[in-house]
């Protein structure tokens, strides 16, 4: 019996920040006319103050993208994944990784019961593409493209970031 190929109709697209990610997707989404999903990261009220105080809004918007991140997943949920291509520029777990890196200990604590609880419920990708670069790349990409919120960003916390990125997959 030979085993059937199927067409992957819900694609993520990972990797650290200033990856590509959305590019990708956007040329990928062209491509396939497919749909595209991209995470709202500007639309978190807590990025900025978070890039510049990390300890004091970590958890804010740490909650808040992960409440943002379900709610996208579970709209895909709702729709018929089977009758186009879905694309999204991140992976749902891509959140708990930012939690360990970004939460003190009580406060992962309490965003670990939060994650579990949402977590099954999120439909998951066919295909998963990791994209990957140096820390060097990453952080040229994230200056040009000049986002006021990353312009308080710690050199180092994106070197964790992408160690972590690296790590998981």
């Amino acid at each position: 019996m030979t085993a059937q190929l199927l067409e992957p109709r819900f694609i993520a697209v990972e990797g650290c920040i200033g990856a590509g990610k959305t590019s990708l997707v956007g040329l990928l989404g062209e491509q396939f006319d497919a749909q595209v999903i991209r995470e709202m990261d500007e639309e978190n009220p807590f990025i900025s103050k978070f890039y510049q105080d990390r300890e004091s809004f970590g958890f804010q918007a740490q909650v808040f993208f992960l409440l943002n991140r379900y709610n996208q997943y579970m709209e895909l949920a709702q729709r018929d994944l089977f009758s186009s291509v879905v694309l999204v520029d991140y992976l749902f777990q891509r959140d708990r990784l930012f939690a360990a890196l970004n939460l003190k200990d009580q406060e992962l604590k309490l965003y670990d019961q939060i994650y579990s609880l949402l977590s099954n419920k999120v439909p998951k990708p066919d295909l998963v593409i990791f994209l990957q670069t140096s820390t060097d790349v990453l952080r040229s990409r994230v200056e040009k493209r000049g986002r006021e919120y990353e312009a308080f960003m710690d050199p180092d916390y994106l070197d964790n970031v992408n160690k972590s990125f690296n790590n998981f997959f």
